[in-house]
């Protein structure tokens, strides 16, 4: 660690190099974004340095250098991560959840990240919180480059996670880039949905990635209970997913058991601990019946009780998440003109079902947002991920438009998605009817 304190002392005073590390970094990515359009336009001959994982890494570490200043900074810059710290040492003695401690809206697995990394030799410090924060950042840039790789393409991929690294990378916001109780849902999102987009891709093992994507979904509950909205909108479209894609009934009957086993595992081992350890009544007293009367805005201002004027408040409360927005409509205004203009386009069920499922993601985190009245803006960071699916889709629909290389066998270059999904009438009718549901 001193180590480390030393080489951010030595940036400080040569802001210069710092400032230049970053510039080629950004120049690396952006050459390797263009160099995915000119092989689809005109294939390079010869061997090339590009890859996915080299472009990955390159996020990964860009993320790392600007969040590098933020880590050695051992303050705290949100009271949630001194929360986290004495949950922390609570759980250290007592693991348990809520027998010593509880964590308001919030559940106990950012404080067993913190925990973990205290067990593995991190101090119980804000310069730890801090980098589980960056670490969490990471993983939903790294899930959900693969799961973009694996639906649309790699040259979709590049282009539809430049936006959400982009926020995440340079996001200066003190809301943003403290350990916030929302990456932990972001991370188990995304991951469940990277487990989704490789279930389908994969020839085998399908059950075991809808085990894992299950299990993923429902320990959102446990990290956030205003996310759940959002692992709901994601569970359901991947059990419409599972019964679609599957080609047999007994094929559909295993998949669903396999996916709807793994959502019932957390909440099981949760249970057995609760009820072993003699915290399920405070479980509920604190947890689920207290966050009811949290989230009925009694105690909110008159003027916050718009739910539609606090959406817009929390997504403008930050010029980082404002700019995201604004991005977001940038972006989705010609991919989506694409959608409807292009005949191809309206035929690629892949993208009609990425987008519904995206929309209604996107619908059910504005309620997780908006649902406890209170305009804190780190609730904006559960849009992360539906407003990124939706990029995804406007720009595939949009590479779609340009023109195809040819290869060797006659067929052209696009990039095309790679899952095989058959979308039915009733998916979207389905979809609809889960959000009124969840409303």
């Amino acid at each position: 660690m001193n180590f480390l304190y030393s080489i951010g002392l030595w940036l400080d005073e040569h802001l210069v190099v710092y400032w230049a590390v970053s510039l080629i970094f950004h120049l690396a990515i952006a050459a390797l974004c263009s160099q995915s359009l000119r092989d689809r336009v005109r294939p390079s001959v010869g061997p090339k340095i590009d890859s996915p994982l080299l472009f990955l890494s390159l996020l990964v570490f860009l993320l790392a250098w600007y969040r590098f200043p933020w880590v050695m900074v051992n303050r705290e810059i949100n009271a949630d991560e001194s929360d986290w710290i004495v949950q922390a040492m609570a759980y250290s003695h007592d693991p348990v959840p809520w027998r010593s401690t509880h964590g308001g809206t919030s559940g106990p697995l950012t404080a067993y990240a913190v925990t973990a990394f205290h067990a593995l030799g991190s101090p119980l410090n804000y310069t730890t919180t801090h980098t589980i924060a960056a670490v969490l950042s990471g993983l939903v840039i790294t899930f959900l480059f693969s799961a973009f790789r694996l639906t649309f393409g790699d040259a979709t991929a590049r282009w539809s996670i430049l936006p959400t690294a982009t926020f995440l990378i340079h996001a200066h916001d003190h809301n943003f880039v403290h350990l916030a109780s929302e990456y932990m849902p972001l991370m188990l999102s995304t991951l469940a949905a990277f487990c989704f987009a490789i279930a389908f891709r994969a020839a085998k093992r399908q059950p075991a990635f809808l085990l894992l994507a299950g299990a993923s979904l429902s320990c959102i509950a446990f990290a956030k209970l205003q996310a759940v909205p959002l692992g709901v909108a994601v569970g359901l479209s991947g059990l419409v997913l599972t019964f679609t894609a599957a080609t047999t009934p007994r094929q559909r009957l295993w998949w669903s058991a396999a996916l709807l086993t793994g959502v019932a595992i957390p909440p099981f081992l949760f249970l057995i601990a609760m009820v072993w350890g003699g915290s399920f009544a405070d479980f509920l007293d604190l947890y689920i019946y207290a966050n009811f009367f949290y989230g009925r805005n009694e105690t909110t201002a008159p003027e916050q009780r718009n739910a539609l004027q606090l959406f817009f408040q929390l997504v403008s409360a930050t010029p980082e998440m404002l700019s995201y927005a604004w991005q977001s409509i940038i972006i989705g205004a010609p991919g989506f003109t694409a959608v409807i203009t292009n005949p191809r386009n309206r035929r690629n069920v892949v993208a009609h079902f990425v987008g519904v499922t995206a929309l209604v993601s996107l619908a059910a985190a504005g309620l997780g947002m908006v649902k406890p009245g209170h305009a804190f803006p780190h609730y904006s960071l559960l849009l992360l991920p539906p407003l990124a699916w939706l990029h995804a889709v406007a720009i595939a629909a949009t590479l779609h438009r340009l023109p195809a290389a040819a290869r060797s066998d006659g067929a052209t270059c696009r990039d095309t998605p790679r899952s095989s999904i058959v979308c039915p009438p009733g998916c979207i009718a389905l979809k609809a009817g889960a959000l009124v549901l969840l409303i």
